[in-house]
C-alpha cells in the first residue's frame, strides 16, 4: 500500500481499498477467512502491513454500518457481525 504511516491501520486500509488492483488482492486474502475469525482477521492485517486493533475495528462498525454487510458478501455469509467482534476484543483482553 500507498497510504502514509501515521494513519491508523484500519484508516490505511480503507484508503488501499480504494485502489481496484489492491482492493483485489486484499478481498481474496479475506476471503481465505474462516468468517468472523478476528483475530485471525488481525494476524493477517499485520502482515498485510495495517496494523489493526480491537478497538479501531469496534469504532468502525459504529461509524459505518455498511461494514457488516461488506464483510458478510466477502464470504456469502454471516459470522462477521459486531457482537462477534465484542466477544473476540473480550476474551483477548
Amino acid at each position: 500500500m500507498t497510504t502514509p504511516s501515521n494513519t491508523s491501520g484500519l484508516e490505511r486500509l480503507i484508503a488501499d481499498l480504494k485502489t481496484p488492483a489492491v482492493r483485489v488482492h486484499l478481498a481474496r486474502g479475506i476471503a481465505n477467512l474462516a468468517a468472523g475469525d478476528w483475530p485471525a482477521l488481525l494476524r493477517w492485517g499485520a502482515a498485510q502491513g495495517y496494523e489493526l486493533t480491537y478497538d479501531e475495528l469496534l469504532d468502525a462498525f459504529k461509524r459505518s454500518p455498511r461494514l457488516e454487510g461488506m464483510l458478510a458478501a466477502t464470504h456469502g455469509l454471516g459470522g462477521w457481525e459486531p457482537a462477534s467482534l465484542r466477544a473476540a476484543a473480550g476474551n483477548a483482553g
